[in-house]
């Protein structure tokens, strides 16, 4: 479902506005986040303010919400034309190797190495701060501060119309791995909720430039593909980061994990910056050449 509905909102968009559909969309996203824990207690108390059905009631006005909203995106969303005729069109599907130029791969090491970093940090955050003598209010504030900032991630879409998406992207992902180093090396918890909200806001504006920059650099007709593999990057990296993180926490490092899966996003950061600098010095290039026969085309008209 995740790479369908990437694919959808990269052929809904064109490449002037790419970036802040993707921006909405992350909004939409950590607004459901934060309105959750806001709605989640009168839901309770509506169930009964206890028993099984109190925590049914949350589950299944969120269920019926979510069935209601795929309702009525599928009687009011359709395909674009030009998608249609272009997947209308038979052909031969490329091997994935193919599809795997440097600069795809480069995407790939970020959300690789990124989404280890996240996989060890939700496992072992709320244990950290409450070794650390935190409460659970505490706990759930510092998720609050993190997911409020993300909000303004449609502010980040337009920043990346704009301007340069490599460097919102890396800027921002370089930022979030740093906070993950902070978060592991220190023990100070005023220091950890400003660095949270920093964390934040650096996702806010580098998530909907990378999005929009990966479909630059994959052949539409094979983005949901590339897309599709990249979740798969994902999950399995997530996969891997919390299954090795609680036996890393126990026996070895203590929070100090946090700060080796951070350490970890910044090595693949450190891969992928130069090659992919290289790929948005080139999309430059190619862009203001395609203006300059526009333009050229105006003027003879």
């Amino acid at each position: 479902m995740t790479p369908a509905g990437q694919a959808l909102v990269a052929e809904l968009s064109t490449e002037d506005t790419r970036s802040r559909a993707y921006g909405w969309l992350t909004t939409a996203q950590f607004g459901g986040l934060v309105a959750g824990p806001v709605l989640a207690v009168p839901l309770y108390n509506l169930g009964g303010g206890q028993g099984k059905w109190a925590f049914y009631s949350i589950f299944l006005f969120g269920s019926v919400l979510s069935a209601a909203t795929a309702g009525l995106l599928l009687f009011t969303l359709r395909e674009p034309e030009h998608a249609r005729r272009r997947r209308e069109t038979k052909v031969a599907h490329p091997s994935y190797r193919r599809l795997l130029p440097r600069p795809v791969l480069a995407f790939l090491v970020v959300a690789s190495t990124g989404h280890f970093a996240m996989g060890v940090f939700e496992v072992v955050w709320s244990l950290w701060l409450r070794h650390l003598g935190a409460s659970m209010r505490y706990v759930g504030l510092t998720w609050v501060a993190f997911s409020v900032p993300m909000l303004l991630s449609f502010v980040g879409g337009y920043l990346a119309d704009r301007y340069n998406r490599w460097v919102l992207m890396f800027s921002g992902y370089f930022i979030s791995a740093l906070a993950w180093i902070t978060y592991g090396a220190t023990t100070n918890l005023t220091l950890f909720m400003v660095v949270n909200v920093i964390e934040g806001f650096a996702v806010a504006w580098s998530y909907p430039a990378k999005a929009a920059f990966l479909v630059q650099v994959v052949p539409p007709r094979w983005l949901g593909s590339v897309q599709g593999l990249e979740q798969t990057f994902i999950q399995i990296a997530g996969l891997v980061g919390t299954l090795t993180a609680p036996l890393l926490y126990e026996n070895y490092l203590s929070g100090y994990v946090i700060s080796v899966a951070g350490a970890v996003s910044l090595m693949g950061l450190a891969f992928a910056a130069p090659v992919l600098f290289k790929e948005w010095e080139r999309i430059k290039r190619v862009g203001a050449v395609r203006s300059e026969v526009f333009v050229s085309m105006q003027d003879d008209d």
